[in-house]
């Protein structure tokens, strides 16, 4: 009969460690869970805005309103600090600061603002430019240089130049008044 009750411990050992994988899994998941619940403090927005400190790659870009070109180096020389935005006539939130950046401009008429269209056709870029009608300039980059030397790979991305050609700031995603405020603020103590 003692030869019958030998397994058991064994069995205990497995099932023990069957019980912690079990456990590790749930808060593997749990923990994937709140990561990605959404962020209700807007505070924590601005934990997207990346300090920077490197040169700005010059670039010329047509204007999709057909007026001329934009050119870095030139409103650089001009004095002006630059807020250099990369959109998609396809990418909502992209839409969604358009408003933000047009305010900003408006407010700031010594920087110099410009809206890159970049994975996008010019046709899809024009008609969203007509249809958000912003007053600063947008266009198109038809040779698909610009983004990439700017790794603008994820939508929508601001990054901000200061007049010495610097680039001192980010921001991917979306942007609203404060993160706005917050890259502003980078080019002032630039």
């Amino acid at each position: 009969m003692s030869d019958d009750l030998a397994p058991l411990p064994r069995v205990r050992g497995h099932l023990s460690f069957i019980w912690i994988g079990i456990v590790l899994v749930v808060v593997g998941f749990a923990q994937i869970g709140l990561e990605n619940q959404p962020v209700d403090d807007p505070g924590l927005a601005l934990l997207a805005i990346r300090e920077v400190d490197e040169a700005a790659p010059d670039f010329t870009v047509r204007l999709l309103d057909g007026s001329g070109t934009f050119t870095l180096s030139q409103a650089l020389d001009e004095g002006r600090p630059v807020v250099l935005n990369f959109w998609a006539s396809w990418c909502l939130p992209c839409r969604e600061e358009m408003p933000v950046l047009d305010a900003a401009a408006a407010d700031r008429p010594d920087l110099a603002f410009i809206g890159v269209a970049v994975d996008d056709t010019e046709e899809g870029a024009r008609a969203f430019a007509e249809e958000v009608a912003v007053d600063y300039p947008l266009g198109f980059d038809a040779s698909d240089v610009i983004g990439p030397r700017y790794e603008a790979f994820a939508l929508p991305l601001t990054v901000v130049i200061a007049a010495d050609g610097r680039i001192v700031g980010t921001k991917a995603g979306e942007l609203d008044a404060e993160s706005m405020a917050a890259l502003l603020a980078l080019l002032d103590d630039a």
